[in-house]
């Protein structure tokens, strides 16, 4: 079974989806509430089993040789989730359980598993100061949840009358699932890995065009910034060549 942490946030239902469409239904989705999110249910999830955090540190104790991997997906901004970060990452460690998270505090990850033995397999994705855009998921993100954001807001925010062009760092949800997916059937090197990111500015778009999502004129957007690159040599060295999505494949 796979274990979700933080499954009601937008991006923990988007990876519950892509495990369904891969036939991984034997899913144990958590939260911080008693019974499963209504977000989970509009999005027809299938799952076998639902936890809340309340419950969850015992339960992985006890379910821990059926686990085949733990999926972070909440933040780490509330002390009650550094905890269970810790708690889990300690268990990940003790019962040999893959563990993967998705946080945009990287120096918080470090100082929660400095004095920690690591986990047998471990991957964490960083995703600091960037967007995650998506048409797929309807969410109240919540000021604890790892920043999201659709595309319609995007181009609203994007093409509001201002008198410096707002430039922002973005990558695409899509792009976040499918890391994850792959690193569940690629467990060979364990460590930090940063989400490529690209930057878009709001003097691309005429603001009386937003809602039609058209570009002024021709879109042309700058190369890969020079870091991102470095993180997409990086993942390519592990095995993942697959490539990232810019804001010209969904306009």
């Amino acid at each position: 079974m796979i274990v979700i942490v933080g499954a009601p946030t937008q991006i923990g239902q988007m990876v519950a989806k892509k495990l369904n469409e891969e036939n991984f239904n034997y899913l144990v989705l958590t939260g911080v509430n008693d019974t499963i999110s209504d977000e989970l249910v509009q999005q027809s999830v299938q799952y076998w089993h639902w936890v809340s955090y309340s419950q969850l540190n015992d339960w992985i104790k006890d379910q821990a040789d059926e686990i085949e991997f733990i999926i972070w997906c909440d933040s780490l901004q509330a002390t009650i989730n550094q905890t269970l970060f810790a708690d889990f990452w300690q268990a990940a460690y003790q019962f040999q359980i893959p563990f993967l998270a998705l946080t945009e505090q990287e120096g918080l990850f470090y100082r929660l598993t400095k004095n920690l033995t690591t986990p047998f397999f471990w991957s964490v994705l960083i995703v600091q100061n960037l967007y995650f855009l998506s048409d797929q998921v309807e969410s109240n993100p919540g000021e604890n949840q790892l920043q999201t954001i659709k595309l319609p807001t995007l181009l609203s925010r994007l093409t509001s009358d201002k008198a410096t062009p707002e430039i922002l760092s973005i990558t695409f949800a899509d792009d976040v699932v499918d890391l994850v997916y792959f690193f569940i059937h690629h467990r060979e090197v364990s460590g930090v890995y940063h989400l490529p990111f690209q930057h878009i500015s709001s003097s691309y778009f005429d603001s009386s065009e937003a809602n039609l999502r058209l570009p002024k004129g021709k879109l042309e957007l700058a190369n890969w910034p020079e870091e991102a690159q470095d993180y997409q040599h990086t993942l390519a060295k592990i095995g993942y060549i697959h490539p990232f999505q810019t804001i010209q494949d969904i306009i």
